[in-house]
């Protein structure tokens, strides 16, 4: 009953801990706080706002993919931005469930 009073961090959200992105390690080392700094392309220019919705791990992933690979963080950016417009809402595959008649 009384777990609504606990506070809990505002670091840590769906069990992954976040505090490490609060730091102001990032901006020393031109991580994800550089991007404030840099020009989208013109096709990007337009839009005003993007969210993406990405996990902890999935980000850490992709970044250190983009590190082998040599991409700056604006080439991340806009293939992230590129591939979320080809992709669909998930529809089920079955229209309608077929009744069993039992006789």
């Amino acid at each position: 009953m009384g777990n609504c009073i606990r506070k809990g961090s505002s670091t840590e959200w769906g069990g992954e801990d976040w505090a490490s992105f609060g730091s102001g390690r990032d901006k020393d080392e031109g991580g994800l706080a550089a991007a404030e700094s840099f020009a989208l392309p013109s096709s990007l220019a337009a839009a005003t706002e993007v969210k993406i919705k990405i996990s902890r791990k999935e980000l850490e992933k992709l970044l250190k993919e983009a590190d082998v690979e040599g991409m700056s963080l604006q080439q991340v950016l806009a293939q992230l931005v590129a591939g979320e417009e080809n992709q669909r809402p998930w529809r089920p595959a079955l229209g309608s469930i077929p009744e069993y008649d039992g006789a």
